[in-house]
């Protein structure tokens, strides 16, 4: 078997559980090992411990997170291969526990306050510019629109881009979303967001298809709207999308609630994109601790 079918067998076995994009990734790290497998004349079914350290070692010069997503992959896939060829899988995964030194898989990254999101979408503002083509203005609006989603909806990259225009329903200011998996669900939308899709379909004038397109008329591809929100906004899709779960949740929400807003199947995956900022452990013991409250009243 060659190793372009090995891992064609492995992409297809992964395709119903992952994103598009995710898949994409997940299937070029495996290459990438696979090239160095052979580069050094090292057979797959017979690689050890210390060949993952050596490739770890000697290959991945990358931060600490992304050397753990490629040796994950690299997990991922002896387990499915030792589970469905035995007989030519017959060890036990040379990747074995992943412990990699300064790599902490649930920490994220600073998510932007309040205050940065409300500038952030100030520079987003669809107001009309005197002068300006109807394609530079319904762009503006389209960006607009999507980051309206991103912080107000939650929404992933990979769901802006599945987006058709039937599935928004102004009425119900909502959105039928296309989520990880092929799994879908519904989310509210802000106001502000059905203000901008309103505006920027009327000047699509269109009824079906793709929401978000290009100057072309064509799907927008995910790495253009990642590029759109770095180069226009400076930050992230996913950043705005922890924003959302993070200011709810300061907020009073309930967990439950998030989870439901952001599609996670378990709670443990929302209360990754919760954290407590150490300013607000501080705020906390000044205004409840008994030695802490700026008051005269006495504490017995």
């Amino acid at each position: 078997m060659t190793s372009r079918t090995i891992i064609r067998d492995f992409v297809n076995h992964l395709r119903p559980l992952l994103a598009k994009e995710t898949l994409y990734m997940r299937e070029n790290r495996i290459k990438r090992f696979f090239y160095w497998l052979e580069k050094n004349g090292i057979d797959y079914r017979q690689v050890t411990r210390s060949d993952i350290d050596r490739y770890h070692a000697t290959v991945l010069h990358c931060g600490a997170g992304t050397r753990y997503k490629y040796l994950a992959a690299v997990r991922d896939f002896y387990d499915y291969f030792i589970k469905h060829d035995p007989e030519t899988f017959t060890g036990t995964n040379p990747v074995g526990k992943l412990e990699i030194r300064g790599c902490d898989s649930r920490r994220l990254p600073n998510v932007p306050g309040a205050v940065a999101v409300r500038e952030l979408l100030a520079t987003a503002d669809c107001r009309s510019v005197k002068g300006g083509t109807a394609t530079t203005e319904e762009l503006r609006i389209r960006n607009r629109a999507m980051v309206e989603l991103s912080y107000g909806s939650g929404m992933r990259r990979c769901e802006l881009t599945r987006l058709d225009v039937e599935d928004i329903d102004f009425d119900a200011k909502q959105a039928y979303v296309s989520g990880k998996g092929g799994k879908t669900r519904i989310v509210p939308m802000t106001a502000t967001a059905v203000a901008a899709l309103s505006e920027y379909i009327a000047l699509r004038h269109a009824s079906r298809g793709p929401l978000f397109v290009t100057t072309t008329g064509r799907r927008l591809a995910g790495v253009s709207v990642g590029l759109i929100y770095r180069t226009k906004y400076r930050t992230r899709p996913h950043l705005l999308r922890h924003a959302c779960a993070t200011h709810l949740l300061k907020n009073g929400c309930d967990l439950r609630l998030i989870q439901e807003l952001l599609g996670h199947e378990h709670l443990t995956t929302t209360q990754r994109y919760t954290h407590i900022l150490p300013v607000d452990v501080a705020n906390a013991i000044e205004r409840l601790h008994p030695i802490g409250v700026k008051s005269n009243r006495v504490t017995r």
